[in-house]
């Protein structure tokens, strides 16, 4: 019977050494995952950050566009002034 129990005995502390480094594993993922979510979390909010600056900017395309706009109606303007007589009280 000693042998049994000696086995028996064996065998528990194998599983003990088994579980315990189960356990020191499952901590490292553990501590892995939370720096992983920490992360993702940070990229959230930096694209969030971006996409906040690109709705409140206007593109540069659509700056450009203003200015061609601008300047065909000033040069309207000045065509009008000049087949009126008028001239532009404000000059820039």
């Amino acid at each position: 019977m000693a042998d049994n129990d000696e086995k028996i005995l064996k065998a528990l502390e194998a599983l003990q050494t088994d579980v315990t480094g189960i356990k020191q594993s499952q901590t490292q993922t553990n501590t892995t995952l939370g720096q992983v979510k920490t992360a993702v979390e940070t990229l959230q909010a930096g694209q969030d950050d971006i996409r906040e600056q690109l709705t409140t900017k206007a593109d540069k395309a659509d700056v450009l566009t203003v200015g061609v706009k601008v300047d065909k109606l000033r040069k309207r303007v000045e065509g009008i002034e000049e087949d009126t007589g008028s001239t532009t009280r404000h000059k820039n």
